[in-house]
């Protein structure tokens, strides 16, 4: 008998590099953000990717993103998340700040062959 394990993180990202910064405010993320994001870190990737995009918005500017990982959460994880992400956004909307906030137990599923 095999466990499979999941686990979910839920990062934050704040205060896009620009460019240009903005007539009216602090860079900001944006929902064009969001849609970059899921086209390249859920769409684009095989289901059994052991890193994916679960789920993605904006609020206050600030893009939070949940991820389904097969690789226990650790700093390492983190790191490895912030790596991800970096290579599906442009290097003009990478974050100034990367965090991983929260992390909240997936799905346990365990396996067995009854044949």
């Amino acid at each position: 008998m095999e466990v499979q394990a999941t686990w979910i993180v839920k990062v934050e990202m704040k205060d896009p590099q620009v460019l240009q910064f903005p007539a009216t405010g602090d860079p900001a993320y944006t929902k064009d953000d969001v849609d970059l994001i899921y086209r390249r870190l859920r769409d684009g990737l095989p289901l059994d990717a052991p890193r994916r995009l679960a789920y993605a918005s904006v609020s206050g500017g600030v893009l939070t993103a949940f991820f389904e990982t097969s690789t226990r959460p650790s700093e390492a994880e983190c790191h490895e998340l912030f790596r991800l992400t970096i290579k599906a956004l442009p290097i003009f909307r990478r974050p100034r700040t990367f965090d991983c906030v929260e992390t909240f137990a997936g799905i346990q599923t365990e396996i067995r062959y009854l044949g």
